[in-house]
């Protein structure tokens, strides 16, 4: 078990270390120039120019994660034990139910505005989640003690049984994962239902719960569904020019093989799955439901009779946002609204913008600046003007980012 495990995991790692290895090309980079450290997209605005730094902390890390590394997964147990013995236990699930898996905190904001069946949610102990009423199963009281123990025995073998493997060096750092991972897919394999619905498109996560589709349908659900929500846009631009096209240029090494339904945003995105994500042979009896993503707009009151500007954050490209709004400022009032799972730089401190700390706060503006996100999608519904520009677009190229919005924002007001 524990060896079929392991694969599983490895192909998770695999799709991981792809999203690691594009964002390090958006910064003209490779993984290999940073010792593969993983989330380059947290930290990489503060090193991107320390490669050597970044590589010696690295290795000291994959020397640590040999020796002990699993003290990491040891924590998790400990906290997990705590939260078992505080929690009530659920001897068996519902196997006449739909769940949905709350791996995110998006997940919840967008599965039930389009997933109309009766679902249950499952949430897990290390996920924000809103605080609306809705059934619920609590992830805790599934699991048993011999679960923590079991996939704590897991998490720590993981970095042992990559020593002898080529991607030792490439996925070692990866596995500080491993504790959740193995421990929500020991679970899962044992709860039964009629289905799973994900907001996930192809992370661990995604490679977990088709893996477990999998497993149930061999064993005991031959008929059992497995539905994936698009919770953002795919469209990931990366052409160093303002006139742009989208594209999807991630290389998902691990495809998806039980999709049962898609629920996605146009023909873009359904073709980006098909094409990149999902594996051939699965996706002829895959049935594809089309959805626009919303939000409502909080109209806000300012001082002046300016226009307002929303600029969508990511610190990929903040330096290209940041002289955006130096240009800009003396022609609007500026909000900035940081990415909802990347923590803002503190750079963000040094304009006088507006920044929204609300997640689900959105407010009503005349134009919005962004790199291809989810918002632009969302914005446009409500006749927002857009500019898009790529996420890794310098601060060389805001000259001609700003002249579009400048000359759009004469026009307002």
């Amino acid at each position: 078990m524990s060896g079929k495990y392991f694969l599983e995991y490895m192909c998770a790692l695999k799709n991981e270390l792809s999203v690691d290895e594009y964002m390090y090309s958006l910064e003209n980079k490779t993984a290999k120039q940073y010792g593969y450290m993983p989330r380059p997209q947290k930290w990489i605005l503060k090193f991107k120019d320390k490669p050597l730094l970044v590589c010696f902390i690295a290795f000291l890390l994959k020397v640590l994660f040999i020796i002990g590394g699993f003290v990491i997964h040891f924590r998790e147990l400990i906290r997990m034990l705590f939260l078992k013995l505080n929690a009530q236990s659920i001897e068996s699930a519902n196997d006449d139910v739909v769940y949905a898996l709350g791996f995110s905190e998006r997940a919840y904001n967008v599965i039930p505005t389009v997933v109309k069946k009766n679902i249950v949610w499952i949430d897990f102990p290390w996920v924000d989640r809103p605080v609306a009423q809705r059934k619920s199963v609590d992830f805790i009281g599934l699991v048993s003690f011999r679960d923590l123990f079991e996939a704590f025995l897991y998490a720590s073998i993981a970095p042992y049984s990559l020593v002898l493997k080529k991607q030792f060096n490439t996925t070692v750092l990866q596995t500080y994962t491993a504790f959740r991972w193995y421990l929500t897919h020991i679970v899962l394999s044992r709860v039964d239902c009629q289905g799973v619905v994900i907001a996930e498109h192809f992370d661990r996560w995604a490679v977990l719960t088709d893996s477990v589709v999998a497993e149930k349908r061999k064993n005991c659900c031959p008929h059992m569904s497995f539905d994936i929500v698009q919770h953002g846009s795919l469209g990931l631009q990366n052409t160093k020019t303002v006139e742009h096209s989208f594209n999807f240029k991630i290389d998902i090494p691990c495809r998806l093989e039980n999709v049962t339904s898609l629920y996605v945003y146009d023909a873009f995105s359904k073709d980006v799955f098909f094409d990149s994500i999902l594996s051939l042979e699965s996706i002829g009896d895959i049935e594809v439901f089309y959805f626009k993503p919303s939000i409502q707009l909080v109209q806000v009151k300012v001082d002046k009779s300016l226009p307002i500007v929303l600029i969508v954050g990511h610190p990929i490209c903040l330096n290209h946002q940041l002289m955006i709004y130096d240009q800009i400022k003396d022609y609007a009032v500026v909000y900035y609204k940081p990415h909802p799972t990347v923590k803002a730089p503190a750079e963000i401190k040094s304009r006088e913008w507006v920044v929204i700390d609300e997640k689900n706060f959105f407010p009503a503006v005349d134009c919005v600046i962004s790199y291809p996100s989810t918002l632009v999608e969302e914005y446009s519904l409500h006749a927002v003007k857009c500019v898009v520009h790529p996420i890794n677009a310098g601060p060389d190229e805001a000259f001609a980012t700003s002249s579009l919005i400048l000359n759009f924002l004469s026009k307002v007001k």
